[in-house]
């Protein structure tokens, strides 16, 4: 009997451990059984708190300070029912244990949310719509203790046409402690197309990183340190937003944009004034190291006012180069983004003089792109116009560096002091390519009034002085259209081709060929003169089969070369040449059929000399002087010369008379 006694005694060691099993599976349970009974409370408190259908999956209690909740959904109220506005699969928070216990206070120090997918428009709303909660939650954290939120891999469709898939990935971290924020963030931009059946998935990412630190305020933040970082550029700022107003300093750099310069210009240091700016900034330590490569703008600063769902930018200025520029205008985004902005600037014009000049922005971005119009013009002229509207804009990112703009119409319009330019677009599509480190590609197609125009082009990224050269070919554009760029073109009838070169260095030179089809010259100067000084009334509108010629643009002239004509009755070959001075020098044969000669009372007697075995004579005519006053001589010396070698001696004396008769008469 004593040993089964012996054999059965509990030692006091097993019942505390046994106890501390018990105790920590009430812990344990208690709290789950409480989060269990309040969920559906919490649900309905939380959701009736922001207007919105709350549900969470599941809640977990983590011993000692961690709380887990996973599958939460909220739901927005629509006409056509609930519809999911955000949903985050796991949220862990951590509370103050020793606060729970001492103040029976239930205090959340730190939240870390994953995999969350919002909606990006009732997202934003919701944002808008509840900033001021939001503000009141993080004032009223309690001084003493810190808080600190950490959002890890969100996926926000930012939108979603047919065929194409873009989505904005977002992680950050934001810490606060005694009213001041510490928040460093890390946005992708994720762009998808190829998504039908068959076709090759093509990506591209943009990434920007920010670390943005400063003080809580009643009315809002101040901004110690703003920092922006994305591929080869960066940022620093500081400043406040306080009452819905931002104002901002600070300096962007833009590494090695100067790379690619032209090697015979010798590399620049920094003047001493510029250095000693630099010294002021704050915090030094993050000011990147600067280059005489980079591109540095150290005066940018901004002031804006935010109003509910829009932005007054009241003043948005920094200087290129020392020509200062600044934008003002409004930004509404409460349903498609609207822009009304003017920026007002210098550029550069001849003899190394600056011009001001403004440029307004108006338009509504929707996801289809953009509609608006642009207005350039000089601020110190009212004659001086440049006027560029363009509707139906799309902007599509297809590979990485790689960009697709189109655009339904637009125009291009240039009233100088005495000439009025108009050109008309229809279209178009380009597509830039900044994948070559050296060059940007351009490559476009479009309408033109009537006809079409393709082409590629070609930028030297960071060479001073600008170097550029494209190519282009054009057709099917009457020329009716184009009487704007040449008052000439008024008195051209015909479908013109062609095609284009141009470049700017080593000096800039445009060149390339014409061709007008089935067309028409209808009382052109020099067949004016022609038609008068030969009698010959039909000259004074010539209709032709092609019209063909070279041109060349470059410093000092303007040349028309192989210039050739097809008709029926008239055949027209020779150049055309405008020196910088504006005067011209030419050389013009022309070949006249015998019917035509013969309306011409100056030619019957000799078209009855020569007999019918000649059908047709060449006229040579040589055109110089200032261009709007051009001379026009015929060379009547090759013209007998020319006889001279293909004619019979026996008419020859007869000839060189009714030549002489024809010379010496006056139109």
């Amino acid at each position: 009997m004593g040993n089964s006694l012996h054999k059965f005694h509990i030692r006091p060691v097993n019942l505390i451990a046994a106890a501390g099993v018990i105790l920590v599976v009430f812990i344990l349970l208690i709290p789950n059984i409480f989060f269990l009974t309040v969920k559906n409370a919490f649900e309905e408190t939380v959701g009736g708190s922001i207007d919105k259908k709350v549900s969470i999956g599941s809640v977990y209690y983590y011993f000692p300070n961690i709380v887990i909740a996973r599958n939460i959904f909220v739901f927005d109220r629509g006409p056509k029912g609930l519809e999911e506005l955000l949903h985050v699969k796991k949220v862990s928070l951590v509370f103050s244990l020793g606060k729970l216990i001492k103040e029976k206070k239930f205090i959340i120090s730190k939240i870390y949310l994953q995999d969350a997918t919002p909606d990006y428009e009732r997202s934003r709303d919701f944002l808008y719509s509840n900033l001021d909660r939001i503000k009141a939650f993080l004032l009223g954290l309690p001084e003493a203790d810190s808080f600190s939120l950490s959002i890890k891999n969100v996926s926000l469709a930012v939108q979603e046409p047919l065929n194409y898939m873009q989505r904005l990935l977002l992680d950050f971290d934001l810490t606060i402690r005694k009213k001041s924020f510490n928040l460093k963030s890390s946005f992708c931009f994720a762009s998808q197309n190829g998504l039908k059946k068959g076709q090759k998935s093509v990506q591209s990412r943009f990434y920007l990183d920010s670390r943005i630190s400063g003080n809580l305020l009643e009315d809002g933040l101040a901004l110690d340190n703003l920092e922006l970082k994305t591929g080869s550029t960066y940022a620093k700022m500081w400043g406040s937003l306080r009452a819905g107003a931002l104002s901002l300093n600070g300096f962007f750099t833009l590494k090695d944009f100067f790379k690619y310069k032209d090697s015979s210009q010798k590399e620049k240091r920094l003047s001493e004034f510029a250095n000693k700016f630099i010294s002021l900034f704050r915090k030094p330590d993050f000011i990147p190291e600067l280059s005489p490569l980079d591109l540095n703008i150290y005066d940018f600063r901004c002031k804006a006012e935010f109003e509910n769902k829009s932005i007054r930018l009241e003043n948005l200025g920094f200087s290129l180069k020392n020509i200062p520029f600044t934008v003002s205008g409004d930004i509404d985004f409460s349903q498609s983004l609207r822009l009304n902005a003017v920026l007002e600037s210098l550029v550069s014009v001849r003899e190394g003089k600056n011009r001001p000049y403004v440029c307004l922005v108006k338009g509504i971005f929707e996801p289809e792109g953009f509609d608006g119009s642009l207005v350039f013009k000089f601020i110190d002229s009212q004659q001086d116009l440049f006027n560029i509207e363009a509707k139906g804009v799309s902007l599509q990112l297809t590979t990485a560096g790689r960009i697709n703009l189109k655009i339904k119409d637009s125009s291009f319009i240039h009233r100088g002091y005495e000439d009025l330019y108009i050109v008309v677009f229809s279209g178009s599509n380009l597509l830039f390519d900044s994948s070559d480190e050296r060059f940007l590609l351009l490559e476009f197609s479009s309408g033109i009034y009537d006809g079409l125009m393709t082409g590629k082009a070609y930028l030297e990224m960071g060479r001073t002085p600008l170097n550029y050269f494209f190519t282009a070919k054009f057709g099917g554009i009457d020329c009716v259209n184009l009487v704007s760029l040449d008052e000439y073109l008024s008195k051209v009838k015909g479908k013109i081709f062609g095609r284009l070169f141009c470049r700017s260095l080593p000096g800039f030179k445009a060149s390339g060929t014409v061709d007008i089809r089935d067309g028409s010259l209808d009382d052109f100067d020099f067949f004016c003169w022609l038609a008068d000084f030969f009698k010959i009334s039909s000259l004074k509108k010539v209709e032709f089969d092609n019209l063909k010629a070279d041109f060349l643009l470059e410093q000092g002239t303007s040349q028309l070369s192989n210039l050739k004509l097809a008709a029926a009755d008239l055949a027209l070959r020779g150049d055309f040449s405008i020196m910088d001075n504006g005067l011209v020098s030419s050389l013009i044969s022309i070949g006249l059929s015998s019917r035509t000669l013969e309306e011409s009372p100056r030619f019957k007697a000799l078209t009855r000399l020569l007999g019918e075995g000649f059908s047709s004579l060449d006229f040579d005519f040589q055109l110089s002087g200032p261009f709007q006053k051009m001379n026009f001589k015929w060379l009547d010396s090759y013209f007998k010369k020319r006889l001279q070698d293909t004619i019979p001696d026996f008419i020859e004396r007869g000839i060189e008379r009714q030549i002489d008769l024809i010379a010496e008469s006056k139109p």
